[in-house]
C-alpha cells in the first residue's frame, strides 16, 4: 500500500514539473476591452509591459466644476446628471440652502435654480436626480416629492408630491 502511495505521488509530483516548466504561449492579440466598457468616450486600454502586472490606473482630470468668484456651491453634492448638451447638472445640499448648478462641458458656470423651502418649486434636500430628454426630474426624499424642470429654460414646471403609504392598494401620486 505505500509503495502504490509512493507511485501516485511521485507520477504526480513529475507530472506538476512538466507543466511548470513548460513554455508560455504568449498571445499576439492585443487585449480586448470588455463589451462594457467600449461605450466609454476617452477611454483607451493599454497593453501592460511583458511581464508587468496590470495593476495601475491612470485617471486624467479634463473638467473641474468647483466654486469660483462667480458661484459658490453650498452644500454637499449630493447628486450629477449630464444632458444631451453636455451641461452638468450638480445638485448641493446643506440645511437651509438647497440648490442646482448648471455648467457647461468645460466647467464654466451658466445657472443656479432651485430654492430652499416647502412651495412649488422649493426643496428641503435633493435625493435623487435624473434628466429625460429636455426635462431634469429631482426627488426631494424629505418633503417627498418629484419635481419636473425644463433643462432650456431651467424653469419650474410642476411639482408631485407622493402621499400614503405605498405598501398598501389605494395609494396614489398625487400631483
Amino acid at each position: 500500500m505505500n509503495t502504490q502511495k509512493f507511485i501516485q505521488l511521485s507520477v504526480f509530483l513529475i507530472f506538476v514539473i512538466l507543466i511548470g516548466c513548460s513554455e508560455k504561449q504568449e498571445s499576439s492579440a492585443s487585449p480586448e476591452l470588455p463589451e462594457h466598457l467600449k461605450d466609454i468616450e476617452n477611454l483607451t486600454l493599454i497593453a501592460a509591459a511583458e511581464g508587468a502586472l496590470p495593476d495601475t490606473v491612470e485617471l486624467i482630470r479634463e473638467t473641474v466644476f468647483e466654486s469660483n468668484d462667480e458661484v459658490f456651491m453650498r452644500g454637499y453634492i449630493s447628486e450629477m446628471a449630464v444632458d444631451e448638451n453636455d451641461r452638468v447638472f450638480i445638485a448641493a445640499t446643506i440645511p437651509g440652502t438647497v440648490g442646482v448648478y448648471v455648467f457647461d462641458g468645460d466647467g464654466e458656470f451658466i445657472d443656479k435654480f432651485i430654492r430652499e423651502g416647502r412651495g412649488p418649486g422649493e426643496y428641503e434636500a435633493i435625493s435623487s436626480m435624473q434628466i429625460v430628454q429636455d426635462t431634469l426630474y429631482i426627488f426631494d426624499g424629505r418633503l417627498q416629492k418629484m419635481g419636473q424642470f425644463s433643462t432650456q429654460e431651467f424653469s419650474h414646471i410642476r411639482d408631485m408630491l407622493l402621499q400614503g403609504n405605498f405598501n398598501n392598494s389605494g395609494d396614489t401620486l398625487m400631483a
